[in-house]
Parts: C-alpha cells; sequence; structure tokens
C-alpha cells in the first residue's frame, strides 16, 4: 500500500524530494556558563554588611562577605557556588547556606549537592 508522505500536494510521488533538511549548526552560548549563586541585595536606604557560610566543607561561595548600598540606583553582589566534588558525599545530600545581615536578619537556603557515582564495572551508557 504506498500512502502520501507529509509534504506532498498530490497523490502521485513527487519528482523531486522537496522535503530537504535544511542545514543544522550548533549554536553556543557567548556568555559561557556563568554557574549558581546567590544574590545579595540592599532593600533599604542604608549601606549593609553580609556574611554567607555553608554548613558543609566541601560547598564554597565566592562573596562570602561583603556590604551592599540601595542609595541612589541600589547594588547587588553575587556569590557563586563551588563544590568540591572529591569531598562531597556520594548520592544526593543537601547542604544549608545561612545569609546573615547586619540588622540581625537570617535567610536560610538549602542547596541540593548530587555526586552520581558510577559502580565500577559498568560499560553501559550514562545519559
Amino acid at each position: 500500500m504506498n500512502q502520501v508522505h507529509l509534504g506532498y500536494t498530490s497523490w502521485n510521488d513527487p519528482v523531486t524530494n522537496t522535503n530537504v533538511m535544511p542545514a543544522l549548526n550548533y549554536v553556543a552560548d557567548p556568555e559561557g556558563v556563568q554557574g549558581i549563586g546567590v544574590a545579595v541585595q540592599g532593600r533599604r536606604n542604608t549601606t549593609s554588611t553580609y556574611s554567607i557560610s555553608s554548613d558543609t566543607s566541601y560547598v564554597k561561595v565566592s562573596q562570602e562577605r561583603g556590604s551592599v548600598s540601595s542609595q541612589g540606583h541600589g547594588s547587588n553582589v553575587r556569590g557563586f557556588i563551588t563544590v568540591n566534588w572529591r569531598s562531597a558525599k556520594p548520592g544526593l545530600s543537601y547542604t544549608e547556606l545561612t545569609v546573615r545581615a547586619r540588622d540581625g536578619s537570617i535567610a536560610k537556603l538549602l542547596l541540593p549537592v548530587n555526586k552520581t557515582v558510577v559502580p565500577p564495572g559498568f560499560t553501559r551508557f550514562i545519559e
């Protein structure tokens, strides 16, 4: 049984193949991978200091201490998170990041850390 193909305009087979795939190109982000992080932003009309700490030794934040001001246009600080994968626990674990401000306010963030370990001798494809 001969069935009509998508893109055909009649029941006859087309003379030429009009469903040619266009050229494909790899598109990469020019900025690259930025990473995951924590943003601290000032909201009051003042300058405030902050600190960010982790409850594990293998998770670090690039801007652990600093200050932000909200006068005029305001400011914010981005602390990027890095994980020392050699020291991280195998499997899924959670790390608590604590952000403390000078006024005593505290924000706690729960960060999932998933270190997948391939069993020895495993020869299949992992996606």
